[in-house]
């Protein structure tokens, strides 16, 4: 049996996370062959010749890259990847001389190796979409790659050499379908185009742009945090319907447990008491790169009046803009105060309240769309009805923020927060 899968690792970088993938993947879909080296071949084996081998006959190579994966080092001190004698370097670059899709999988917030720090031969891995892999997400992170694809009509056969058993529950079997559709897809080029990634889903981002949200020296690449922002709030949108599932039901009480664990909270959809939709900013925040760049917090102020006290610093990931001032951008995150205390604050007034108080009630959605033809914004906002959905808000002819409702009732906002080189 040919390998469908082929994962590349080196053990003292990913080694841990490569062996937990390969187990996920063959929980999910146990009729798919997917080679790990310290699993398939045979003591004696010259695992040089094994590995060539395996990367021909297999159909997408999972490429393994944790912190240590690019400096990683021999005794004397040279980089593993420069020698033409590294498996890993022979299992890549095996692949992509014969087309085979690699998929270059970021253990746990590592940077995608730059094009200029890769041997000539690896050089297309710097352009090849990228799929992050978190510990504490982990497993959903696996699940929420293959959701992506569950849209597409795809035979979930496809990609295996026999009809898996019957499942064990009707959740191992949309997941097995989900994985098996990642397999084909990838196997058929399906992500030559940014077409699919239109609908909101995918992790891997457009085609021909490279993966990471962050370079070699671990700068963010703000245009790429960008499409990732919009394209994680989409998904989540996806995953919930766009307001038709709600926090207590199976699975999304268990992704806003995910949403919870961005601001290091144990709580989940079922803690009905607790407000999410800043745990749930927080959360897309970090799926888009931002890092130590944010201050992941359970509520909106503190994220907002981080940047508003930031200022212009040169190092300031986002910049806090006033509504009346600018227009707003897709990746940009929209603050307005709530009631009962804060629904008419601006952003003086929202300042003065924090600077007292340390916190007052406020909301923040994330813009995913503009249609300047018909003068609105779309946004994405978690926590709104219990559930996760795309909310529209209007503007003026010169594409700023109206106030929220009409006539007396009308609202002012607190302020638009962008990324500073937006």
């Amino acid at each position: 049996m040919s390998s469908a899968l082929f994962i590349s690792y080196r053990r003292d970088d990913t080694g841990h996370a490569a062996g937990r993938l390969h187990a996920e993947l063959e929980q999910l879909y146990p009729q798919t062959s997917i080679f790990i080296d310290v699993h398939d071949i045979a003591p004696g084996v010259d695992f040089r010749t094994a590995i060539d081998q395996e990367v021909k006959k297999c159909k997408v190579l999972l490429a393994c890259i944790g912190d240590q994966w690019l400096m990683n080092a021999d005794e004397t001190g040279a980089r593993r990847i420069e020698s033409p004698d590294d498996f890993v370097r022979i299992e890549i670059e095996t692949a992509l001389a014969r087309g085979i899709p690699v998929v270059p999988v970021l253990v746990d917030g590592a940077a995608m190796p730059a094009e200029a720090d890769l041997p000539t031969s690896l050089k297309p891995l710097a352009y090849r979409n990228a799929l992050g892999l978190q510990h504490a997400t982990f497993s959903s992170d696996v699940e929420r790659l293959a959701h992506g694809l569950s849209h597409l009509d795809l035979d979930p056969q496809q990609g295996t050499e026999a009809a898996p058993p019957p499942p064990k529950s009707s959740s191992i079997k949309a997941k097995a379908m989900w994985v098996a559709a990642l397999i084909a897809c990838l196997a058929a080029g399906v992500f030559a185009g940014p077409a699919l990634w239109d609908l909101g889903s995918g992790i891997f981002g457009t085609a021909g742009s490279p993966g990471p949200t962050h370079g070699a020296a671990g700068t963010p690449d703000r245009q790429k945090m960008v499409e990732i922002i919009k394209r994680s709030a989409l998904e989540e949108v996806a995953l919930f319907g766009n307001g038709s599932r709600t926090e207590t039901e199976d699975p999304q009480f268990k992704r806003i447990a995910d949403y919870w664990r961005t601001v290091g909270a144990e709580f989940d959809g079922r803690d009905q008491e607790r407000s999410w939709s800043a745990a749930f900013v927080s959360f897309v925040m970090q799926e888009a790169g931002a890092r130590g760049g944010f201050p992941y917090a359970v509520n909106h102020s503190r994220y907002f009046q981080h940047f508003v006290e930031a200022g212009p610093a040169d190092d300031a990931l986002f910049k806090a803009l006033r509504p009346e001032s600018a227009s707003p951008r897709i990746g940009d995150i929209l603050h307005y105060g709530r009631a009962p205390d804060a629904a008419a604050y601006g952003f003086d007034e929202a300042r003065a309240a924090y600077l007292a108080n340390g916190f007052y009630p406020s909301h923040g959605v994330i813009v995913v769309d503009i249609d300047p033809a018909g003068n609105t914004v779309t946004a994405v906002g978690g926590n709104v009805g219990d559930s996760v959905k795309t909310l529209t808000f209007s503007t003026d002819s010169k594409g700023r923020l109206n106030k929220r409702g009409s006539g007396d009732q009308a609202l002012p906002w607190i302020g638009i927060l962008r990324l500073a080189s937006q």
